[in-house]
């Protein structure tokens, strides 16, 4: 936990929004591998820009919204 905090501070100071998503991508990744779902939810809406939000999908399916039938 503490080692995430950090992570997640240290990207909360990148200037470049590709660069802090990419950042936090990585941080999500973290999280997913510790099943710590909720904290990668919470990550993912820093996330702003496409490309990245779709590549977090490929990698972490599990975050993707689903409506009641279970479609995306």
């Amino acid at each position: 936990k503490r080692m995430r905090n950090e992570c997640i501070a240290l990207a909360d100071q990148i200037n470049d929004e590709f660069y802090r998503g990419f950042a936090v991508h990585q941080i999500i990744n973290m999280c997913i591998v510790a099943k710590d779902l909720t904290i990668a939810r919470a990550l993912l809406v820093s996330v702003r820009d496409n490309f990245l939000r779709d590549q977090i999908f490929e990698t972490a399916p599990v975050l993707r919204r689903r409506d009641e039938d279970g479609e995306r």
